[in-house]
């Protein structure tokens, strides 16, 4: 299956237990996921699932899913690895709740830029819920800390080991193959194609909405940990846990509860 033929299912929607044991999810999000997963098959032959999560913040990617799921199949091939037929996973409440709705309480409580953490953390716990459903116990990132020497906040070593530890909470292992390597050479190697950064892939209508007129990132004061450990983790945990339980969870509900251990506004 393509992935014209592709329906984008709620956690709850999706079917339980049917993949081979040891299948890794696979992230497909662009060039640095389609490298990610192909560093894990030199290191691990396995079945690979690939995974496309919507946000409801893209655009312009029309046709690049398609042709990196081909690239994608095609590179497993050679390395004896099956890849399964390809899954979408989008929750729009879920992002609203946690990341759009108390958008300005957290900017004021922790800077403008939690939304490119909060975003990557939901695409991460989709992929989580994913493996809640399926019993799927890897999923693989295409996160890097640099981009020829360029580091992004939502891919800083803070906010990955907060992905990792909301994925260990349900025994799911987050896999970063790439995130140490800042050589281009290497994505290179691993894809096989010419393919630059940022092409062939859905672009994001708030990219950039945390730097300043310059193009800088704001300093760093201390704010990414206390808004990672104060609201994102317990948030995605308590989300994931309900998911768990088989229970639909009240998102606004749940982001607001946790908001007002920290003093945020209801409402």
């Amino acid at each position: 299956m393509g992935c014209a033929d592709m329906e984008y299912l709620g956690p709850l929607e999706i079917e339980s237990g049917h993949y081979p044991e040891g299948a890794a999810v696979a992230e497909m999000a662009g060039r640095d996921s389609v490298a990610a997963a192909v560093a894990y098959l030199e290191r691990e032959k396995t079945d690979l699932i690939p995974t496309f999560v919507r946000t409801g913040t893209e655009y312009g990617g029309e046709g690049a899913d398609e042709e990196n799921l081909r690239l994608l199949s095609s590179l497993a091939e050679r390395r004896g690895a099956r890849v399964h037929g390809p899954v979408g996973l989008v929750d729009h409440r879920w992002w609203w709740a946690t990341v759009g709705r108390p958008n300005s309480v957290l900017s004021r409580l922790f800077g403008p830029w939690h939304i490119c953490v909060g975003c990557h953390m939901y695409l991460h716990a989709m992929r989580i819920a994913f493996c809640l459903r399926t019993g799927a116990r890897k999923v693989i990132s295409g996160e890097r800390m640099l981009h020829g020497g360029r580091a992004k906040i939502n891919q800083s070593p803070e906010a990955v080991k907060a992905y990792a530890r909301v994925a260990g909470e349900f025994d799911v292992e987050m896999l970063f193959p790439l995130y140490r390597v800042d050589d281009e050479g290497e994505i290179g190697r691993l894809l096989g194609v010419g393919w630059g950064e940022g092409e062939r892939q859905w672009a994001c209508v708030l990219s950039g909405n945390y730097l300043d007129e310059r193009g800088s990132p704001p300093p760093e004061t201390g704010a990414l940990d206390a808004y990672l450990d104060g609201y994102l983790v317990p948030v995605t945990v308590r989300i994931l846990g309900c998911l768990a339980r088989g229970q639909e969870p009240d998102y606004l509900s749940v982001a607001m509860g946790v908001l007002s251990t920290l003093g945020g506004e209801r409402g």
